[in-house]
């Protein structure tokens, strides 16, 4: 392959992995199946998510966020198209903090997972200050 061939092909899967990095979107956009919304306010969002066993979520981004494992099992979880991914075992009952993120995720376990996500907004709304009198 020439020089340039391999530099294009490069640049090709370079470009593919930043625009889904780029452009990763609302999880409950994207995977409407499998991302619930409990509460939405001005300080937090409150998801379910519920991912069968083979089912995998698309690329989706995050702000900084809480997770309390409902129902554990095995998931792998990447962090670009071109990555071979991370398994991991959430068990029943933990809780765990994220920063910011995008990634997606595929349960590769037997059983149905079930995760509370608490998602963080910013900016933080400012403290009211009572004067007092």
């Amino acid at each position: 392959m020439s020089k340039y061939l391999k530099t294009a092909s490069v640049l090709s899967i370079a470009v593919a992995i930043y625009a889904t990095l780029a452009f990763a979107q609302d999880p409950v956009t994207v995977s409407p199946t499998i991302y619930k919304t409990h509460l939405d306010n001005e300080r937090v969002r409150v998801l379910e998510v519920t991912v069968k066993p083979g089912e995998a979520t698309a690329f989706h981004s995050h702000p900084d966020y809480t997770v309390y494992v409902i129902e554990g099992g095995m998931v792998r979880f990447f962090s670009t198209p071109a990555d071979t991914g991370v398994a991991v075992e959430l068990k029943t009952g933990s809780v765990s903090w994220h920063g910011a993120e995008v990634h997606s995720g595929k349960n590769v376990g037997t059983t149905t997972l079930r995760i509370l996500v608490t998602e963080l907004k910013e900016p933080k709304p400012e403290m009211i200050k009572k004067e007092s009198k």
